[in-house]
């Protein structure tokens, strides 16, 4: 009797783990990454203190079409051959607000290490899944809270105090809304990151602009970033605390039947798609309980059932395709 009843207990032990069992995790350790990293906002810094001509060259040829990009798109400095620029750049580097942000990155991100391995995890998964993926480098920089990431040829650049934790004084000071300070922190810069990748390499290619392939569109996207960071929880994929989460969860279906109802799906007016898929405090057209970008959420959903349908697809293969009504009916979502 003890026996059976071990043996039940074990058998129900395998069957438990089997169903937690992660379904995006890989073994990738095998997989080489060779990660170059630049501190490049502490060599800009030391650039503004140095006045040099010398390590200006150096610094524009280490970073390449970055450098300009920083300097002109990015903090409006002009051109780094403008006379001017040197100068501009230290008295900007000299502002108190900037000081305090590079004392406060400094606090929050001593070194490299964390971005380092999880950039590198993420890499694999990602070469995994597109074995020719060539990583970019990888650049920190300040921006005064303007930019998050960057992505500029093969340099992936992430605004460090743009990741200075949801309750950052700075954040709130400058009136920074609530929901978009959620993904202000540490452990979405590896979830940004592959945002950004993703759009680079997976643009929209769908021939028509309906609300439906749009979704479908971020949904993908998000069903990518998903595959290559298995262990994020979904709060920190999507940027949505758990009360929001369980009601999407427990919407998904009353969500979909207003979709289809009104015909929504197939609407190609502009504002009705950046209400569904675009960020902010909740969607208008439900609920002040719903996060913003429900249709992203519902979106990630299909695209995962249509991979759940149609085992035999690969992510290439994911992407190859052309036509977002052929994920949808090969999805067979019912929520």
């Amino acid at each position: 009797m003890r026996i059976c009843i071990f043996l039940i207990g074990f058998i129900s032990f395998l069957l438990c783990t089997s169903c937690a069992r992660n379904p995006f995790e890989r073994n990738v350790e095998h997989i080489p990454i060779s990660l170059t990293l630049i501190d490049f906002h502490t060599k800009i810094a030391e650039l503004a203190h140095t006045q040099s001509i010398e390590k200006k060259q150096e610094l524009s040829t280490e970073c390449g079409p970055f450098f300009e990009s920083f300097n002109v798109r990015i903090m409006k400095l002009g051109a780094s051959t403008d006379s001017a620029y040197l100068p501009k750049l230290a008295e900007i580097m000299e502002k108190s607000w900037m000081q305090e942000l590079y004392t406060d990155v400094q606090n929050q991100y001593p070194d490299n290490s964390y971005i380092q391995k999880e950039l590198t995890k993420a890499f694999q998964y990602y070469k995994f899944y597109f074995p020719d993926f060539t990583p970019p480098r990888v650049a920190s920089f300040i921006s005064g809270m303007q930019y998050s990431i960057v992505i500029d040829e093969n340099m992936l650049a992430i605004g460090l105090d743009k990741y200075l934790g949801e309750q950052y004084d700075g954040y709130v000071q400058v009136g920074i809304a609530s929901f978009m300070r959620r993904s202000m922190h540490k452990a979405r810069i590896p979830v940004d990151c592959m945002i950004a990748i993703a759009d680079a390499e997976f643009p929209y290619t769908f021939s028509d602009e309906f609300l439906l392939s749009h979704m479908i569109h971020h949904g993908r996207q998000m069903y990518l970033v998903r595959s290559v960071l298995p262990h994020v929880h979904d709060t920190i994929l999507w940027s949505y605390t758990q009360k929001q989460l369980n009601f999407c969860k427990a919407s998904e279906d009353q969500f979909w039947k207003y979709l289809v109802s009104e015909n929504t799906l197939y609407d190609s007016d502009y504002l009705t798609i950046k209400r569904f898929v675009e960020d902010g405090p909740f969607t208008h057209v439900f609920t002040k309980e719903s996060p913003g970008r429900v249709g992203q959420w519902i979106g990630y959903n299909i695209v995962a059932s249509f991979m759940k349908e149609n085992p035999e697809i690969t992510l290439a293969e994911l992407f190859s395709i052309q036509d977002a009504q052929e994920i949808m009916n090969k999805a067979r979502y019912r929520p």
